[in-house]
């Protein structure tokens, strides 16, 4: 069968990682895949690394630009012209399904919807809680995501938010897979610096587009507490901590705000930086990885830290709450810095057993989201719409 899958945007957010981990380790005599692009960048050379044909046709997402209204206007006008394109594209390919990748696009569902292709709506988010934003136009969105063929939700809690609007029956969980290879540390023990570097030092790891839904100011005001307690003598085990914050910039107010607290606060050891290719080496030399959303539809970071090896601790809300549990990691209470530090310093007093919780999490996301298993079950979706 041939699937042609829309992006939202060409980028390597979570979405878009997802769905190269489904391209990655597709069966190439059961599924030839397509993927359509709104416009160049970063996915096209990954897709060019794993031999998946796509193609560039100019449209727009549907994300809706906060307050400025010529632009949402411009992407209406520019996606009206593009669905002409799209139809024909479609056509000449002769697609049996169009997997539309994200609820933050559009285009795709609709022009299969108008040429009577089947198509599914996979979502990934859960949008306005989760991204701080809103779709261009909600009803059309949804209306598109209502007569789709089959809705995959990635989380209960994606699941949850949604069935209230459309048809609960046709809404399937699915939860992503990983490309097991790309991100497993099989050799990887954490709070060993005794071993490696300064004795006591704690190295904590944070993945994810810099935006106040992520969280990253609570785990540096976290990070401040537990500095503050080494320097009053209330804590034994630890001589210093770092925190690694690796993520673009998604609200520009929120990073300088971040920055500004961390200058003025003269906190040591915050290493702010852009996404990188060899985020691997930086989780072997990191003992904790957090997760600090206030809204998270499932968490693939969560996921690719339990797969390093690293103890993971997360807020105690939607799809994080589905992943971690007391023997896969440690929960906080979502948005509650003084709590997030009081874990960390019970993780490092508690060594042996965060040690054998973090290889329970290895085993639990290696069981559990094995790509290979997912396209398995991605497969029987398509057989089913087919």
């Amino acid at each position: 069968m041939k699937i042609c899958y829309v992006t939202h945007l060409p980028n390597l957010t979570g979405a878009n990682q997802s769905l190269l981990d489904i391209l990655s380790k597709n069966n190439r005599e059961k599924v030839e895949a397509v993927v359509l692009l709104g416009k160049h960048g970063p996915l096209e050379k990954e897709l060019e690394k794993i031999n998946i044909r796509y193609e560039v046709i100019p449209y727009s997402s549907e994300i809706k630009e906060p307050g400025i209204n010529y632009k949402n206007i411009a992407k209406k006008i520019k996606n009206y012209f593009a669905i002409f394109k799209i139809k024909k594209f479609f056509i000449k390919e002769k697609f049996d399904i169009i997997h539309n990748n994200s609820l933050f696009v559009g285009i795709g569902m609709e022009a299969a919807y108008k040429i009577g292709i089947p198509y599914i709506c996979h979502i990934r988010d859960l949008i306005v809680a989760d991204h701080n934003v809103c779709l261009l136009n909600e009803k059309k969105q949804f209306d598109l995501a209502k007569k789709s063929n089959k809705v995959i939700a990635i989380s209960e809690s994606v699941k949850n938010k949604f069935s209230s609007i459309l048809n609960d029956k046709k809404i399937e969980v699915l939860f992503d897979g990983i490309n097991i290879e790309k991100y497993i540390l099989p050799n990887h023990t954490i709070f060993q610096n005794d071993t490696k570097t300064n004795n006591g030092v704690i190295n904590v790891f944070l993945a994810g587009r810099i935006s106040p839904g992520k969280g990253q100011l609570d785990a540096i005001k976290a990070i401040e507490v537990i500095k503050n307690r080494i320097h009053d003598g209330k804590v034994k085990n630890i001589e210093d901590i770092n925190l690694y914050i690796v993520g673009g910039i998604g609200d520009n107010n929120y990073y300088q705000k971040m920055t500004k607290y961390v200058s003025e606060n003269k906190i040591k050891g915050i290493h702010i930086m852009d996404f990188c290719n060899d985020l691997k080496s930086l989780r072997e030399k990191c003992d904790i990885g957090l997760t600090c959303s206030i809204f998270e539809a499932l968490g693939r970071v969560t996921i690719e830290n339990m797969l390093s090896k690293m103890l993971v601790i997360g807020a105690d809300t939607d799809g994080t709450i589905e992943i971690i549990n007391e023997k896969t990691g440690l929960l906080y209470k979502h948005g509650d810095f003084v709590d997030l530090a009081d874990k960390i310093i019970f993780a490092v007093n508690n060594k042996e057993k965060m040690i054998e919780t973090a290889c329970n999490g290895q085993k639990y996301a290696k069981n559990k989201f094995d790509s290979n298993s997912y396209n398995s079950e991605l497969y029987k979706i398509y057989e089913s719409i087919i």
